[in-house]
């Protein structure tokens, strides 16, 4: 039976990996035939802890979402107007009812924040917790979050089977990929914990994985093959 390589460069899990592994069934592999051989590992179930960390680069001001300054000076305080939730020592905005409803689910963490006046940098401080060496740049000099909780999370998959599928992924609008990259990287941390990028809209005719795409002139390669 063809074996996935374990080894996964910066960019997460190679194109080659995951042609194996969906080649397997060419081979005479049936779903059943693969259940057996991964009866060792016990699979990832939906019981199994699972982060869904979402980032607004240019999102909403938090003052008119959920740290309300309904007292303050018009020219702060913003338009809109604070609604009660369920919790009883938050409000968010009048535009956020169902968030008012499930506010004892969540949790407000006020104690992050910075005082550097750019895009970019701000986007280092807050996805690596940390001030990073290069103020601004596309340099990714400290593990972002998501690769923290990759490798804490790595401890819990320890024979667990993932059929080679890649455990952090981030998904990113085309375009921003060069820019979001540079916070989102795992630094020191090695390329085990580096996200397996998705840029594009899935939605849109000419969506492709481009780690995943095949080369140009190979397609013609492989027809010369099979005829």
């Amino acid at each position: 039976m063809p074996q996935v390589e374990k080894q996964m460069p910066c960019s997460g899990p190679s194109r080659r990996s995951f042609l194996e592994l969906g080649g397997a069934s060419l081979c005479g592999l049936g779903l059943g035939t693969l259940a057996r051989a991964t009866e060792s590992k016990r699979l990832l179930s939906e019981d199994d802890p699972a982060v869904i960390f979402v980032w607004l680069p240019g999102g909403p001001p938090h003052m008119e979402m959920y740290d309300m300054k309904p007292d303050a000076p018009a020219e702060y305080r913003g338009e809109f107007r604070p609604i009660r939730t369920n919790n009883p020592d938050l409000q968010v905005c009048e535009l956020m009812p169902l968030h008012a409803r499930c506010a004892d689910k969540y949790n407000i963490i006020r104690s992050v924040c910075h005082t550097f006046n750019d895009h970019g940098g701000g986007h280092k401080r807050f996805m690596t917790a940390r001030a990073p060496r290069e103020p601004t740049g596309f340099i990714n000099d400290a593990p972002a979050i998501t690769s923290f909780i990759e490798a804490a999370l790595q401890k819990r998959k320890e024979g667990r089977a993932t059929n080679g599928l890649p455990t952090n992924v981030a998904l990113i609008k085309r375009g921003r990929h060069n820019i979001d990259t540079f916070s989102l990287g795992a630094a020191w941390m090695g390329g085990q914990n580096t996200p397996f990028v998705v840029s594009g809209d899935p939605n849109e005719d000419d969506f492709k994985i481009d780690s995943l795409a095949i080369p140009n002139g190979m397609t013609e390669r492989l027809e010369d093959r099979m005829t």
